[in-house]
């Protein structure tokens, strides 16, 4: 990759910094029971109430099978705490 051009470079020095932003975060939160894409499903949820997983997924760009693992987590979190 000697000859990539400096877009290039930059672009894949901006998803690095990205990635180690989301590890950062997610570190963080993880101490509070959240995760990054835990959070995005609470956020959607709260600005559209309810919603069809189906919806959801495709408003995250998530699989439909990890927006229902999430659901089902957050589900379990809220029945701990009940």
């Amino acid at each position: 990759m000697a000859d990539d051009s400096e877009p290039e470079r930059l672009g894949l020095r901006y998803l690095t910094l990205a990635y180690r932003v989301r590890k950062v975060v997610d570190k963080h939160m993880i101490s509070s029971g959240l995760s990054l894409a835990r959070w995005k499903v609470l956020e959607i949820l709260d600005g559209k109430g309810s919603i069809r997983q189906k919806a959801l997924a495709q408003q995250l760009g998530f699989a439909e099978r990890s927006v229902t693992q999430a659901v089902e987590s957050l589900a379990g979190d809220i029945e701990r705490l009940l």
